[in-house]
């Protein structure tokens, strides 16, 4: 579980730890209700809070999987560190342009 921490991709805190966050405030809430004997129902809701915002972390970091890099999805992929590429435009979030069709992607290792 620790190769969540490994990497840093910039994204903001909230994004990949408010979860624990919100989870901590209903933990909290929970423990106070049951200590000072508040209704139970309160107890529950802060229970189900804290676990629905530990199911959000796992969400996050399990199955988005946000802070880990994305892996190939073939092992064949340039093989041989180059080869050619096929056209696919640009990339919105960078503005690099990818690749065009006949250009060689060479890989640094």
């Amino acid at each position: 579980m620790d190769h969540i921490f490994r990497f840093d991709f910039g994204y903001g805190w909230p994004w990949t730890y408010g979860h624990l966050v919100a989870c901590g405030i209903f933990v909290a809430l929970a423990v106070v209700t049951w200590r000072r004997g508040w209704p139970r129902s309160l107890l529950a809701l802060a229970v189900a809070l804290a676990t629905w915002a530990m199911a959000g972390f796992a969400v996050t970091h399990l199955v988005i999987r946000m802070n880990l890099p994305v892996e190939m999805l073939t092992t064949a992929f340039l093989r041989d560190a180059a080869g050619p590429v096929a056209p696919s435009g640009r990339s919105l979030a960078s503005h690099v342009p990818f690749p065009r069709h006949g250009m060689v992607l060479h890989v640094i290792p």
